[in-house]
């Protein structure tokens, strides 16, 4: 029932074995169980972005991902490192003024970061 869950597309024992069902070695890449995202950051444009640059990753989570997972920025700062007014970089890339966009929500409670979104 669960098959292809975390990695849509791919059978469970193409990583596990049946009766054991820890990985026989660690993921290389994010992608590696996260195919749904990484297609979609793919035509984002976050792209270029390793997912270890906005997401603070454990290195258990490669072994243990459901115990350590994986986290989102707990505040704008991250985002505004890019996207502040004030920020280098691109003048392609869409500035705000970090203290008052938004107000008490977080980029992410609105934008989706891995998907393409209309200028």
């Amino acid at each position: 029932i669960l098959e292809g869950y975390h990695n849509p597309g791919q059978n469970c024992l193409t990583c596990h074995e049946a009766h054991n069902p820890e990985l026989p070695h660690a993921p290389e890449d994010c992608s590696a169980c996260h195919r749904e995202i990484a297609n979609k950051k793919s035509v984002s444009h976050h792209t270029t972005l390793p997912c270890r640059r906005c997401h603070e990753v454990p290195d258990r989570h490669l072994s243990e991902p459901r115990t350590a997972r994986a986290q989102k920025p707990t505040d704008k700062s991250l985002c505004g490192e890019c996207h502040s007014k004030d920020a280098e970089g691109s003048r392609r890339t869409p500035r705000i003024e970090l203290d008052t966009h938004g107000g008490r929500y977080l980029c992410w409670d609105c934008h989706y970061p891995h998907f393409p979104e209309a200028n």
